[in-house]
């Protein structure tokens, strides 16, 4: 099973410093990966659309959440082997033809370490400030991983979609990872897990209730299937907590990769806080 750290961009890793600090520590700890968070605009939420309590959601309001693919960026350069990704971007809020050119910057910048993980998150508000209809989320989503495979498959694209149409267009730069930027499909809904089976590369499961991930799972290999898709060539993403036994639970459940919330210790203590997880849990798995 991966190690990852998931939310790597928010709060005080959203700054210069920080962010490489916890990348570098990361990489020399036996982390696989850092996600970002996405939150495009900061809203006053209907009370019926947020997943948090009121505390939360006003805790959660004040935090500071990057651009992901600059953040991505910016750490990138610092690392060798750490692999990035977005859990999850906002694409329905996106241009599909400049954000296939952001990923591919990002994945070329990095080495191919970069995944994007989209999705359509839970804030009605976000979609009003940017004029995105949020009853057009799902459809708007489609498309745009529809559009931006198109840009990936060759040199010149042409693609008839609902809202994103092109013909004959080079999209340049070129992603360096084989077939395109690999996309990852966020979501805790049955929907999701349906949309990661038939058009993603893995699928990204936020969330902590454990004994809805079967259920999920199955619908995710089952929509692959019918998709004319290997399931098990999908990998799966569930967060998880720095409780060893919840890693020795995921590991026995399957799941490819925990994502671990940020580290809420002092930075002088970052790098000793990770090594100690790695030697005790990291280590461990990996020799079983």
């Amino acid at each position: 099973m991966k190690f990852a750290i998931a939310g790597a961009s928010l709060g005080r890793f959203a700054e210069p410093q920080p962010a490489i600090q916890l990348a570098r520590a990361a990489e020399a700890h036996g982390f696989e990966s850092l996600w970002t968070a996405d939150r495009v605009a900061i809203a006053t939420e209907d009370s019926t659309s947020s997943p948090y309590s009121d505390s939360q959601q006003r805790a959660a309001d004040m935090v500071a959440y990057p651009d992901s693919l600059v953040w991505i960026a910016h750490v990138a350069a610092a690392t060798t082997s750490l692999r990035f990704g977005t859990g999850v971007l906002l694409a329905p809020l996106y241009d599909p033809v400049l954000l296939a050119r952001a990923a591919t910057s990002v994945d070329r910048l990095s080495d191919g370490r970069f995944q994007l993980g989209v999705g359509l998150g839970w804030s009605r508000a976000s979609y009003e400030t940017l004029g995105v209809p949020w009853t057009e989320r799902g459809a708007r989503l489609d498309d745009c991983i529809g559009a931006m495979r198109a840009l990936w498959s060759g040199e010149l694209a042409s693609y008839d979609g609902r809202f994103t149409r092109f013909e004959r267009i080079r999209s340049n730069p070129r992603p360096i990872q084989p077939g395109g930027v690999p996309i990852v499909v966020g979501g805790h809904s049955r929907t999701a897990a349906a949309r990661a089976g038939r058009v993603g590369d893995g699928y990204y499961i936020g969330g902590h209730d454990f004994d809805a991930l079967p259920d999920l799972v199955d619908i995710m290999r089952s929509s692959a299937r019918d998709a004319g898709r290997d399931p098990d060539a999908i990998e799966v993403t569930y967060t998880g907590d720095w409780e060893p036994d919840t890693a020795r639970r995921y590991a026995d459940a399957g799941i490819h990769r925990m994502a671990l919330p940020p580290p809420r210790v002092e930075l002088r203590e970052l790098d000793g806080f990770l090594a100690r997880y790695h030697e005790e849990t990291i280590a461990p798995l990996d020799r079983a």
